[in-house]
């Protein structure tokens, strides 16, 4: 028989390791695949496309998770920074009041005005909500504080300390705590030549104080503004304060969150003389600093911190020579000293007339500012000579301690005194204190678009029975003055990290007068 040949190929027997042809054994290999040296050669260079591009996201989350990280911490970091910003603030401000309340002079009057603005007050005239940060139908607020206080006070915006005639102090002060005004587009003073041989005298540029409309902390549009004349009332022409029309600017005010409260300080220096001189400076110093009354137009505009009167002329035009009837005198007078004063946070100017602006300014962002107040058990509590009692504040020690002022809605649990119930042969009376209507001064920031309640108190603090006839008589106008006030102001840090702020709250008891 004879055997098919094989068509089977023998493959030549590989080598073991450690003999001898190993290396033509691998040549061999890799010859029968010739792509498989270089696949092996280059994963060991470097990543395929798909590696690279799976690192590279990778690499991307990383970096977002980290920015994001960073971005937290750096946010945390400047709300913490912000809320001590604004604590600081806070204390500065109550210490600064509790020192003038601690001074709190009894010969002058007192006088508190809560105006509350909705915030949507200007959107349908196409303007935007007075604070973004809340709801359109909030409620603003921007109270207003006035009183005196005894001690020294100096004269912030007097340049000359010695001579003849000249006095940078007095002994005591009006005070004002509240929002004020803005004219950020307010220009700076200029010199204009006058007097004899081309002296200078300086041009202040002021709004017109119009009483029937004041500029408010929510004004918005135009306004009116004049060129004021400082220079010394002696010698040369122009007088003293005298004004020139000079046109219109944007008197547009800034967003609530941007508001500034203000501390007013109006130094009582009467010289005795009858001309106000005694802070007269010299030609191109910007003129007299100071005027005659604390309700001269130069105040309002936060140009001059002193007046040439006392607590005694005060209350003289106050009250009256008591010919005419004593109640309508007192609660408009008084009310017309409350007004909103300018101030700014950067001067229109490097000179001192333009410099005092920024003398009022207590507080860079206060978004709202609320004052309620409240009196002690036993307040206007009096015996006739007769031994009849009459009774005065009665506050009920088992209930919550009463707060008097602006509540439209009810949700602060405030109410005003006059709704308050009374004890039957009461002394305090209602309508000497917030009594209906409205001043002048209160009925025009209502026309503003605000809702306003007034709380004033004279001078009668310590009678309440007639003497004549040992009764309580309304005529008397008695207004024993509050026991304590409760100050809420919402502060905000300049760059507003803190889109709500910080509301702060304090309670300050006032002096006890002996009755």
């Amino acid at each position: 028989m004879v055997k098919k040949a094989s068509t089977h190929r023998s493959e030549p027997a590989r080598p073991r390791a450690g003999q001898r042809g190993s290396c033509d054994a691998a040549a061999s290999y890799a010859a029968d695949d010739p792509g498989r040296g270089r696949r092996g050669s280059q994963r060991g260079l470097g990543f395929t496309l798909t590696e690279l591009m799976i690192a590279v996201a990778i690499l991307i989350v990383v970096i977002v998770a980290t920015a994001k990280l960073f971005g937290t911490v750096s946010k945390v970091t400047g709300l913490g920074q912000a809320s001590s910003d604004i604590l600081q603030e806070a204390a500065a401000i109550e210490r600064q009041i509790r020192n003038d309340f601690a001074r709190l002079a009894p010969e002058g009057f007192f006088a508190i005005r809560s105006v509350a603005v909705v915030n949507n007050l200007h959107v349908l005239s196409g303007g935007p909500l007075l604070n973004p940060g809340l709801p359109d139908d909030a409620m603003i607020r921007a109270d207003q504080l006035v009183f005196f206080a005894n001690g020294v006070q100096s004269i912030q915006t007097f340049r000359q300390g010695a001579g003849s005639n000249r006095k940078g102090q007095g002994t005591a002060a009006r005070i004002y705590y509240g929002h004020a005004f803005q004219l950020p587009q307010g220009e700076a003073m200029i010199t204009s030549s006058f007097g004899p041989a081309g002296s200078s005298y300086v041009r202040a540029h002021d709004p017109v104080v119009d009483l029937t409309n004041p500029l408010v902390p929510w004004y918005r549009g135009d306004y009116d503004m004049v060129r004021t004349v400082f220079q010394p009332t002696t010698g040369g022409t122009p007088a003293d304060y005298s004004t020139t029309d000079v046109g219109p600017i944007d008197a547009t005010q800034p967003p609530a969150r941007q508001w500034l409260l203000a501390r007013q300080a109006v130094v009582l220096a009467d010289d005795g003389g009858d001309e106000v001189v005694f802070l007269g400076n010299v030609f191109g110093e910007g003129g007299n600093r100071s005027t005659f009354t604390i309700w001269e137009d130069v105040i309002r505009n936060g140009r001059v911190d002193a007046a040439a009167e006392q607590l005694n002329g005060i209350r003289t035009a106050v009250v009256g020579d008591g010919t005419v009837p004593w109640i309508p005198v007192q609660r408009d007078t008084i009310a017309s000293a409350v007004f909103y004063p300018r101030a700014e946070r950067v001067a229109p100017g490097m000179h001192r007339v333009d410099q005092a602006l920024t003398n009022n300014a207590l507080a860079g962002a206060c978004s709202s500012f609320i004052i309620d107040w409240t009196y002690a058990d036993g307040v206007g509590d009096a015996v006739n000579d007769a031994g009849t009692f009459f009774p005065g504040a009665q506050i009920i020690p088992s209930v919550e301690q009463p707060w008097f002022g602006l509540d439209l809605d009810g949700s602060r649990g405030v109410d005003t005194f006059g709704n308050w119930p009374s004890p039957p042969n009461r002394t305090v009376f209602a309508d000497n204190i917030d009594g209906a209507p409205l001043t002048f001064t209160g009925q025009v920031l209502q026309s503003a678009g605000a809702d306003v309640y007034e709380a004033i108190f004279g001078y009668n603090q310590d009678q309440p029975l007639d003497p004549a006839t040992g009764l309580p008589d309304v005529d008397l106008a008695y207004t024993p003055w509050p026991s304590a006030i409760r100050i809420t102001m919402t502060l905000h840090d300049t760059a507003t990290r803190l889109e709500a702020g910080r509301e702060i709250q304090f309670v300050i008891n006032l002096p006890r007068r002996i009755e």
